[in-house]
């Protein structure tokens, strides 16, 4: 039962971006970077300029048996920003890794980046395969307004393209549309909100439109540390669940 509740996961979603966006923030925003204050969707998008440290655990649909751990690191200094981490999917019958480094550049509120992933993934006892690609973004931003451009896996069999917009609805309110061409699956459009309700509590929301999904999730801050957990539905499979354990600097 297992192996085919494996089967029809990865026939259902493109692998290895799920095994990407596999952050607390990620899952509840739909992938939508752009409003993302969440470091470890570095992973996801070469122009984010989050620093700190993140833990991240993601159940899939809420497959037993299927684990995804990921572990994020990023710094800023003066116009440059650093990221790298890991990510790390787990089956008795599949394994995943995704270790990445990203690099971008900033000047009067413009952004470019560039990320580069060594993919690694085994079935079972057989051979691993190892692969690379890489991600390239613009960004840009200006007081209440911001876009994002992204072109993530290049060279690898899931590429994805996508434009989203951000605008400042509210002093503790971003709101967020996106759309995103996949080239093997359903391109689709997503919106997103990301809102502050104090210094200790915000709410994450999202929806896109092809296959219908909705995304929610808190945060939970005491200073610099911060507990992400966010939920994720589908049409055809259970929803999944994402927590993230973050320190900001």
């Amino acid at each position: 039962m297992k192996r085919v509740l494996l089967f029809i996961v990865l026939s259902s979603v493109p692998l290895l971006a799920f095994c990407i966006s596999c952050s607390a923030a990620g899952t509840a925003l739909g992938g939508l970077s752009i409003i993302s204050d969440s470091v470890a969707d570095c992973a996801i998008s070469p122009v984010l300029q989050t620093s700190g440290l993140s833990f991240s655990y993601h159940r899939p649909f809420s497959v037993p048996g299927i684990n995804v751990f990921s572990v994020h690191n990023a710094l800023s200094r003066h116009d440059l920003h650093l990221a790298l981490g890991s990510t790390y999917l787990h089956h008795q019958d599949y394994t995943l890794h995704n270790p990445y480094l990203n690099l971008n550049y900033s000047y009067q509120g413009i952004c470019l980046g560039a990320t580069g992933h060594l993919l690694y993934d085994a079935i079972q006892d057989s051979d691993a395969e190892y692969s690379f690609c890489y991600d390239l973004g613009l960004g840009y931003e200006q007081q209440s307004f911001a876009a994002e451009l992204k072109m993530l896996r290049l060279t690898h069999d899931e590429e994805e393209a996508s434009l989203s917009l951000m605008g400042q609805l509210g002093p503790d309110l971003q709101a967020a549309l996106g759309y995103f061409y996949s080239k093997n699956y359903q391109d689709n459009f997503r919106v997103g909100v990301n809102t502050e309700l104090n210094q200790f509590l915000s709410l994450y929301g999202s929806w896109q439109n092809e296959d219908s999904r909705f995304g929610l999730g808190f945060k939970v801050k005491v200073e610099s540390l911060s507990l992400i957990y966010a939920v994720r539905t589908h049409p055809k499979l259970d929803p999944s669940q994402a927590i993230s354990l973050e320190l900001s600097w």
